[in-house]
């Protein structure tokens, strides 16, 4: 279970934000293949421009930098997986990072100086240098968010602590779960005849146990305990943590079971259900 706090759903959101903006930076990168990464010097005179995407080493590189930013966006955006958003998008995001501040360096620092001929630095490099190092701090934000935020709590999930919360009475509280969408798992109806049946008995069983009260006075109130909720260990289809019975809540369209924090948060994102793809409303 995610350790849920004031600011996790913000977390999120920045972490998709941050997702999406490292893709775009990916993007920017492939497209300085197309500018003047060095140009060739005869005498300290430009004899002509060499683009990145004419060198081998720099298009590859930067080709491959650009596909793993891509992937880090398109995972941040699609996927309803919260574990998986918090090892992949930064894995994804400095890997990609790594390449695309590579590129030109392999470039400018080994491979034209390999060739024994003049040349100097132009935009087209000095810009992949940027938008690798403008990538790698993406990917370091979002591996904080990932780890320090969204971090597993190492015991059971607990509420977070407030400083008064008023009693809210079952009516208000069923009301607030059907506007949700959600709903307690109820029993069968044959189920529902047994427990009834035995009720009944119990009662029966106290009633003749009890010593009939003097003329004139009233009978003690009989006292019945009260019954305890029933647990349900299952496991939430977004992060995969057990749920405590006080956070089950059940997905309308197939049943599928989710902690209620998980399903406030992944419904103001837009996030499905895991398991069937219906939008959480």
């Amino acid at each position: 279970m995610l350790v849920m706090g004031t600011d996790v759903r913000d977390a999120l959101v920045r972490l998709i934000r941050i997702g999406a903006l490292i893709s775009v930076l990916g993007a920017i990168h492939v497209l300085t293949l197309m500018l003047d990464w060095a140009s060739l010097l005869n005498d300290n005179v430009v004899v002509r421009g060499i683009q990145g995407f004419v060198l081998n080493w720099s298009f590859t590189l930067s080709l491959l930098a650009g596909l793993l930013a891509g992937g880090a966006g398109v995972l941040a955006s699609l996927s309803s997986n919260v574990r998986m958003l918090r090892f992949a998008v930064p894995s994804l995001a400095i890997a990609g990072s790594a390449l695309a501040i590579l590129s030109p360096l392999y470039v400018l620092l080994h491979h034209l100086p390999s060739l024994n001929i003049q040349f100097r630095p132009e935009v087209g490099a000095i810009a992949a240098l940027f938008t690798g190092v403008a990538m790698a701090g993406g990917g370091f934000i979002s591996a904080m968010i990932g780890f320090v935020v969204l971090r597993p709590s190492s015991g059971p999930s607990a509420p977070p602590a407030i400083a008064y919360a008023p009693v809210q009475t079952p009516v208000i509280e069923a009301q607030q779960e059907i506007a949700l969408g959600y709903e307690e798992p109820s029993l069968s109806h044959e189920e529902e005849v047994f427990e009834e049946i035995l009720r009944q008995e119990e009662a029966s069983i106290r009633a003749a146990a009890q010593p009939v009260p003097a003329e004139g006075t009233s009978p003690a109130p009989t006292t019945v305990p009260p019954q305890r909720p029933q647990t349900a260990a299952q496991e939430c289809a977004i992060c995969g943590e057990p749920i405590p019975s006080n956070s089950l809540r059940f997905c309308n369209t197939c049943g599928a079971p989710m902690h209620r924090e998980c399903v406030e948060t992944w419904r103001d994102i837009g996030g499905k259900c895991p398991s069937c793809g219906t939008p959480l409303v």
